[in-house]
């Protein structure tokens, strides 16, 4: 048995992507009852998220890398490599084509999804675990390790 791990809702459309334990990310649509597309991320799906404007979702695997999908789920648009050794965190802003990681690493990292390029990389004094994006800010949320 294989657990889903992840599960996201298009914003605007009748979309689920559904995430499970042996890496497959499955587009699905209930109004079609259909399976609309599916990708293989290696292993365990740990986080999926579709830009505001749902022209991108955005999902990470266990090999810590930013897959970017076109906002229907059916093509890939590039798979970035984040440099966490593992991304514990991923949010999107809200009208731009941005995403926010972090990681054991202690780095908060914003990447522009259009390039694939990092816009931002900050190290912080402890482990990142969430991020959150405004218009404005950024939020990354660290565990001090009790300290």
């Amino acid at each position: 048995m294989t657990w889903l791990t992840w599960i996201a809702a298009h914003p605007d459309a009748e979309l689920f992507a559904v995430g499970d334990g042996n890496g497959r990310l499955r587009l699905w649509s209930p109004g079609e009852n259909r399976v609309v597309a599916k990708h293989e991320l290696g292993s365990r799906v740990r986080n999926a998220a579709w830009t505001h404007d749902g022209r991108r979702l955005v999902a990470i695997g266990s090999d810590d890398k930013l897959h970017v999908f076109s906002g229907d789920g059916t093509t890939v648009e590039r798979t970035i490599a984040t440099g966490h050794p593992r991304v514990a965190g991923l949010s999107v802003h809200p009208s731009r084509p941005l995403a926010a990681t972090t990681g054991n690493d202690c780095h908060v990292r914003v990447w522009d999804l259009e390039s694939g390029q990092t816009i931002l990389d900050v190290k912080e004094p402890s482990v990142g675990t969430t991020t959150a994006l405004s218009e404005k800010l950024i939020e990354a949320d660290i565990n001090d390790m009790g300290k």
